[in-house]
């Protein structure tokens, strides 16, 4: 995933336009909403077992291509916390 260090990001559903996708389907390779994923998914039994993961979770190509398509909504990285256990402290 090219996310680094606690970066995070959000993607337009691509079946809707219209609401964040919550998923990513590996069969489908399509990022969907919570409704869009159920509406497709719910079609047949080959359909409900697709492979779907977390947005966050999804393979580095399909990251690339959303954001490409600009479809993906990128949010400032956390910044790591200051190592305040120093050698001076003890």
């Amino acid at each position: 995933m090219e996310q680094q260090d606690g970066c995070s990001f959000s993607v337009v559903c691509d079946q809707c336009d219209a609401k964040l996708a919550s998923v990513f389907c590996h069969s489908d390779g399509a990022f969907l909403c919570p409704d869009c994923d159920a509406e497709v998914h719910s079609v047949n039994k080959v359909a409900s077992r697709h492979m779907r993961v977390p947005c966050q979770s999804c393979p580095a190509w399909a990251y690339r291509e959303a954001k490409s398509k600009g479809r993906l909504l990128d949010h400032p990285c956390w910044t790591k916390p200051p190592d305040l256990s120093t050698s001076e402290d003890q």
